[in-house]
């Protein structure tokens, strides 16, 4: 219920790493910049952010010529003639903050037993057991991130069968219920 990198992690079979402080030196913009467009940087919660271009001896761009979204890392360039002419690619330095980030899809489809232990509250609330002895759960199906409820991470799966048990057994192969 909470979008925390914990569960962004499981739900995405991503990996967390945490972004210590720095900073970065003649990021290069695309080239030619439009104006209006706007430019991702690789970093986010940016500060002390200076635009130059790449002349031998690089020429300052502005700060009016230029709009920055500082949480986010991204940049507008507004202007790009005033001042000029300047030398594209434009490069861009800039310090950075901590954030969490989370590559999604870094690890194989997990494979986990599954065990529900609980009431069965359509029958008198009879105490049951299931286990699924080989559970591969599909990635998260919906990752709301603007709601006015709870988030919620709504994970399916298949169940595979465990061919290391007897399919004729008292188990099975795909898992068991126990009604107690």
């Amino acid at each position: 219920e909470e979008l925390i990198a914990t569960n962004l992690s499981l739900a995405l079979y991503g990996a967390t790493n945490a972004q210590t402080p720095g900073t970065v030196t003649a990021e290069a913009l695309p080239n030619p910049v439009t104006p209006g467009s706007l430019y991702l940087l690789a970093k986010q919660d940016v500060s002390s952010v200076v635009v130059k271009d790449s002349s031998a001896t690089p020429k300052t761009l502005p700060a009016a010529q230029y709009s920055v979204n500082a949480k986010h890392g991204s940049l507008v360039i507004l202007d790009a003639t005033t001042g000029g002419p300047y030398v594209e690619p434009f490069k861009v330095d800039y310090a950075y903050g901590t954030a969490s980030v989370t590559a999604m899809f870094t690890h194989p489809l997990p494979e986990r037993w599954v065990r529900f232990e609980g009431l069965n509250t359509a029958d008198g609330n009879r105490e049951v057991v299931i286990d699924l002895y080989r559970v591969a759960i599909n990635p998260a199906k919906e990752l709301s991130v603007i709601t006015d409820e709870l988030l919620k991470f709504e994970l399916s799966g298949q169940v595979l069968a465990d061919t290391v048990k007897p399919a004729a057994g008292d188990l099975g192969q795909f898992g068991r219920i126990v009604l107690l």
